[in-house]
Parts: C-alpha cells; structure tokens; sequence
C-alpha cells in the first residue's frame, strides 16, 4: 500500500513536538546540575573557611608561643634541674682545684689568700646542700611509696602525687646554687681580677 505524503501542518506539529521535548530534556539536565553546582560550591567554601582557620590558628600559635603539654614543662624543669646541678658539681671541683694553685706555702699551716679560704666555705656548703637535696629527696619518696603501697595502690596505677613533696628538695637546690654563686661571684673572681691586674 502506499504511503500518503504529509502535509505541512503535520510536519508543523511534529517539529513543534520535536524542540517541546528538547527544552524538557535541557530543563531536566540543569535542575540535575543545579544541585551538584551549589554542593560544591559550598564545598568549596567550606574548605576555604576552613584554611581560613587553620591559618588563623597558625599565626595565633606564632604569638603566643609553641603548645605544650603539662608532662612537657615537667621535663624540661626536671632536665634543667638536672643540668644545673652536674654545673654546681663541676664548678666545686674547680673551685676547689684553683684554691689548691693559689696555696703559696709547704709548711704545717700553707698561707691561703683570705678570700680564697671564704670561697672554699661556700663551695663545700654547696657540696654539702647537693647531698643534703639527694639524701632527702630520696627519702620524701621512699616513705611516699611506702604509704601508697600500705594502701593497697597497684603497681600501674596513676595517681597525683602532692605539690609540697618536692619543696624541701627546691629549697636545697636553691641553697646550693646561692651558696656557688656568692663563692664566684663574692669571692673567687674579685680575687682573680685583682690578681691579674696588680701583677
């Protein structure tokens, strides 16, 4: 059988048809991209917030110093301490060592210079206030641990030991270093000074 032509308004009709269901399709693929667009561009405005802050905190840290913890200052004053006390040690024994060069006599009683005889006093006080900072810190602690562990506290467990257990080691250890200070400063230098310029 034979096809019949179309006319012109069927063909009008068909092409309407045709660019109706071409702007449904592109309506449809812009709703389907409108979402995505706005996700990420408020993804993308999270992650800049977020630098933001991140840069914010940065430059806070740079004014206000490096973050630590609280175990952190512990071992640095402990380490110091520590420091400061093989310091007091060796400054004794060359104290000491130089007393012994400036001993000018061989008999009974060797003349000493007297500021020499004042500064050995402050440095074996020092000495004896480092021994004396050991000895009692380690009996604070002996008597500490036999407390907790009458107690029943178990080997592992974590607890706050008091403030005032290592006051009375500070205190010696603020002794000895005074005591090595005015031994140096009070006595051993003015006395080299003076020695070297009247010579």
């Amino acid at each position: 059988m034979r096809e019949r032509p179309r006319g012109r308004g069927n063909l009008e009709q068909e092409g309407r048809g045709i660019r109706y269901e071409c702007q449904e399709s592109r309506r449809k693929e812009g709703s389907q991209e409108s979402p995505r667009k706005e996700g990420s561009e408020e993804g993308g405005q999270e992650d800049s917030q977020e630098k933001r802050d991140i840069g914010d905190r940065a430059a806070r840290n740079e004014v206000k110093g490096k973050a630590v913890r609280l175990d952190d200052v512990k071992n640095a004053y402990e380490t110091l301490s520590g420091t400061a006390s093989q310091i007091v040690r060796q400054l004794s024994l060359a104290g000491i060592g130089l007393i012994w060069l400036f001993n000018g006599g061989t008999g009974a009683k060797p003349p000493l210079p007297h500021p020499l005889l004042q500064a050995a006093l402050f440095i074996f006080l020092a000495l004896f206030f480092d021994l004396l900072q050991y000895l009692l810190g380690t009996f604070t602690w002996f008597c500490y641990f036999r407390k907790k562990e009458r107690a029943g506290t178990p080997p592992d467990k974590e607890f706050l030991a008091p403030a005032w257990i290592n006051w009375p080691t500070w205190f010696l250890f603020g002794l000895k270093a005074a005591c090595m200070l005015v031994a140096y400063l009070g006595f051993i230098l003015p006395f080299l000074f003076s020695t070297f310029f009247n010579a």
